[in-house]
């Protein structure tokens, strides 16, 4: 679906290449994803973040924490 709708646009993806200490930081409306990994020897650690309202999550969903609170759900794993 979001290949036919930036073809319909005239867009084209764009890949971030980051290099070692980059940080790359986005809104959240941006539509983004990633792309298979092709050689696991090259893979690099990351962490991902995300920031919400408490008010666009369940209760259910979120743990109190002594400063604050967080999201509990599963890992994803890697695909």
């Amino acid at each position: 679906m979001m290949a036919k709708k930036l073809a319909s646009h005239g867009l084209q993806p764009q890949h971030f290449l980051g290099k070692a200490g980059d940080v790359l930081i986005w809104h959240e409306d941006l539509a983004h994803g990633g792309t298979p990994i092709r050689n696991m020897s090259l893979t690099r650690k990351s962490l991902v973040t995300h920031y919400w309202s408490q008010s666009c999550v369940s209760d259910e969903s979120r743990v109190q924490h002594k400063k604050g609170s967080y999201l509990n759900r599963e890992h994803q794993g890697i695909h």
